[in-house]
């Protein structure tokens, strides 16, 4: 090839240059072609739609039409100047402006100013891409030229985003909607371009070209480029299959390493993510075809996972790890293959054991030395787990499975992951445990009896195991006093009825609890209200009518008002004494 010579991709050299040649979009080339036979032409349309649709083909192939001398039936002939300078972009009748990085005001501004100017055609078409991507003020600028333009400038928008389109401007254009590509079309025009092109590729290069673009005639194209480069199909991320079929297997370890040996291939954590999607996609469907193979997974748990690592691509767009954030929604799922978590949290324990064991040095030097599991006798207490250690960084986790062989476990025996913990797990549950090890509740021969002096004992202990009492009834219950009790019933006496109905409140909750703490069946709990004269009495005037005159600020007895609230409040201070 000579130095003079440039290769051009693709889908640049088989861009549709006529409206017959835009695949998967009559609605919209049929709507065109008969304005421009028509001369029914608008003066702005907005052209909307995933990317590598034909949105901005479309606009050249309609400024080729506006323009054609030798036009027919709204085709433009693809052949004379007019038509031949808009296909190499050197024609002064269309203008395009890449919004995405000509946001600002100024150039919008420099656009308008433009436009009344006379051109060589017949119409000056300005396409604007990416629209939505133009600020507030730009767009508000452009409104009245959008709405009233020169006679013979039509404007033409493309965007992926419509709903961030200003609705100023959008009731000012004539809305298409592009759509995606089906895949039976798709399959046509790789045929097509790989004859065309000679690219001597198979069916297989070519079906893999088609799944890859997801119904973008662009993308497709693209993936055909990258194919016809590589000689062949991109197998790099065949390795994402053992990564999903660890997570089919509930193999937490074999998911760390299958991301692990990704990442070091150089896949990013995002495309993990999304090839993880589009497998459990493809199964999820397959499981509804009796006749293809089988998923390896639930249709429950294929549903699961792509809410799951749909949720997680967003999560990783703003996380500081991409990578440990994909890893965490891995291991959620593997857990929900295992059953139980307690398996997992034992495979955890003896990843972490292997970790210490390996690494060594400062960590492990401060913990005791790690010994074997010893079979408990039968007059042995059970021992106690050790405290779990906080480990700093994790470590490399290609080295996790075999840490995993490793700790715990005689040099010979081979690393089985999982499979491994819970056949162990499973032999220590077929063991006979000591009887010491289960709790067993007090019986209530050996429980005190139930008499005031007991229960007045035992009342600070039964309000601090009732986790349940309300801040207001807690305090109530702490100033009030028992005057009887036995074996069935209590009578408690506050200071004044408000307190009493807080305690009341909560008396089913107290029989409750004394029935526990001295073992009896029934046990009823009576508040009243306490009879003996206060050592400051409330004046007679009546609380209400009290409270009411201070809140409104009408003069009132200062003493009576203090004592009253005395009473509501217990242990509070009165600001006439306090002097």
């Amino acid at each position: 090839m000579s130095s003079g010579s440039t290769y051009s991709s693709l889908y640049r050299r088989f861009r549709p240059q006529r409206f017959s040649e835009v695949l998967g979009q009559e609605h919209v080339t049929r709507a065109l072609r008969n304005a421009v036979a028509n001369s029914k032409v608008g003066h702005a349309y907005l052209f909307s739609g995933p990317r590598g649709t034909g949105k901005t083909s479309t606009a050249r192939i309609l400024a080729k039409a506006l323009n054609c001398a030798n036009g027919t039936g709204g085709e433009p002939c693809g052949e004379c100047d007019s038509c031949l300078a808009i296909a190499e972009g050197r024609s002064m009748d269309v203008i395009e402006l890449d919004a995405a990085s000509n946001s600002g005001v100024d150039a919008v501004r420099s656009l308008i100013a433009q436009a009344p100017v006379g051109t060589t055609g017949e119409w000056k078409v300005y396409i604007l891409d990416e629209v939505h991507m133009l600020s507030t003020a730009a767009s508000n600028a452009l409104l009245k030229t959008l709405e009233e333009p020169p006679p013979h400038v039509v404007f033409v928008l493309a965007t992926t985003d419509p709903q961030k389109v200003l609705p100023t401007i959008l009731s000012r254009t004539q809305s298409f909607e592009f759509r995606l590509l089906d895949e039976t079309v798709l399959d046509s025009l790789v045929e097509k371009v790989s004859a065309t092109a000679e690219l001597g590729l198979g069916d297989e290069a070519l079906a893999w070209a088609v799944k890859r673009g997801r119904g973008s005639a662009r993308d497709t194209l693209s993936y055909l480029d990258q194919v016809a480069a590589l000689g062949g199909i991109d197998d790099t991320p065949r390795g994402i299959e053992e990564i999903f079929s660890a997570v089919a297997k509930g193999d937490p370890a074999a998911v760390l390493v299958g991301v692990d040996q990704a990442v070091r291939k150089g896949i990013e954590p995002a495309r993990i993510n999304a090839e993880l999607v589009g497998m459990a996609r493809d199964r999820f469907l397959a499981s509804f075809d009796q006749a293809a193979a089988e998923p390896g997974m639930s249709t429950a748990r294929l549903v699961k996972m792509v809410e799951s690592l749909g949720g997680a691509a967003g999560q990783m767009r703003d996380s500081l790890d991409p990578r440990a954030t994909l890893e965490a929604a891995l291991i959620r799922l593997a857990r929900d293959a295992i059953g139980a978590p307690a398996e997992l949290e034992e495979l955890v324990q003896r990843t972490v054991a292997g970790y210490l064991k390996r690494m060594g040095a400062q960590q492990q030097a401060s913990q005791p030395a790690h010994r074997p599991p010893r079979e408990p006798e039968p007059a042995d207490e059970p021992a106690a787990r050790p405290p779990a250690h906080r480990v700093a960084p994790a470590p490399h986790v290609a080295e996790l499975k075999k840490s995993l062989g490793d700790a715990e476990s005689p040099p010979s025996a081979p690393a089985q992951g999982l499979s491994r913990v819970l056949a162990a797990k499973e032999r220590s549950q077929s063991q006979p445990r000591p009887q010491a090890a289960v709790p067993q509740s007090p019986s209530p021969q050996s429980l005190q009896p139930l008499d005031r002096d007991h229960l007045v004992s035992a009342w600070p202990d039964i309000l601090n195991a009732l986790s349940s009492l309300l801040p207001l009834e807690r305090s109530a219950l702490n100033q009030g006093r028992f005057v009887t009790a036995d074996s069935s019933s209590a009578t408690f006496l506050v200071s004044n009825p408000i307190l009493r109905d807080r305690c009341v409140s909560s008396s089913r909750k107290i029989e409750a609890a004394i029935c526990k703490r001295f073992g009896v069946d029934s046990f009823s709990f009576r508040v009243d209200v306490d009879n003996e004269p206060a050592a400051k009495p409330v004046e007679e005037a009546p609380a209400n009518e009290m409270l009411d005159e201070f809140a409104n600020g009408v003069a009132a007895d200062q003493r009576a008002i203090g004592n009253l609230v005395r009473q509501v409040f217990p242990g509070a201070i009165d600001l006439g004494d306090a002097k």
